[in-house]
């Protein structure tokens, strides 16, 4: 595991010159570290980018009718019919246009993207791809648990303030807190394979709030 800054010898005497601010010993300590996004989305994790068609209605597809086609894909692909399918707004029937529908099952839900690949005869065909995400509480998790693991020190708190995509480049900045201190930590995905495991560099500030 990749660091830069202080080395690990360095990091411990500090830690240990700085008990009355724990909070201290995490500066400059980049962690990456690997996760699965997949499984948060239930079913929908388990397609691959898929392509389907429905008919226009004027010059816009109606997202109840989206909705619908797109439910039909996943059972397709993943053998589960969703409990059921959301889209926002209905479509404009123009290559490129994209929208983002949100399938549930039970307790989980996941988005796909879905984006219009041409329109012919009335007839509008589509793309859909699965949008893996890492929930802000697994999120907050994996910077603890990495914390843990690489300072022998655990947070009193980790937050992070939302869901992250699994979008190479794709960041946000969670805060922890240890003792009356926080420490500002930046989260950014490295990289995402095709089962939707994305990895996270996670890097701490290099001073308190």
């Amino acid at each position: 595991m990749a660091r830069s800054g202080r080395g690990h010898e360095t990091f411990v005497s500090n830690s240990v010159e700085r008990v009355s601010r724990p909070a201290s010993g995490w500066f400059d300590l980049p962690v990456r570290n690997v996760l699965s996004a997949a499984v948060l989305v239930a079913s929908v994790a388990l397609m691959s980018g898929c392509s389907g068609s429905v008919s226009v209605g004027s010059d816009s597809i109606d997202k109840d009718d989206l909705a619908s086609k797109v439910s039909s894909l996943i059972a397709d692909q993943t053998g589960t019919t969703p409990d059921s399918v959301t889209c926002p707004d209905d479509l404009k029937a123009e290559e490129g246009e994209k929208t983002r529908c949100t399938a549930t099952s039970g307790e989980d839900s996941g988005d796909v993207e879905v984006e219009v690949t041409s329109v012919k005869d009335g007839t509008a065909s589509f793309s859909i791809t699965p949008v893996y995400t890492v929930s802000k509480e697994e999120a907050a998790q994996q910077v603890s648990d990495q914390l843990t693991e690489q300072t022998g020190q655990t947070p009193d708190d980790v937050t992070c303030p939302e869901d992250l995509e699994a979008k190479v480049g794709e960041s946000e900045t969670c805060v922890i807190t240890a003792g009356s201190d926080t420490v500002d930590v930046d989260v950014t995905v490295s990289s995402v394979d095709d089962a939707g495991n994305a990895t996270l560099d996670i890097q701490v500030a290099d001073s308190v709030n």
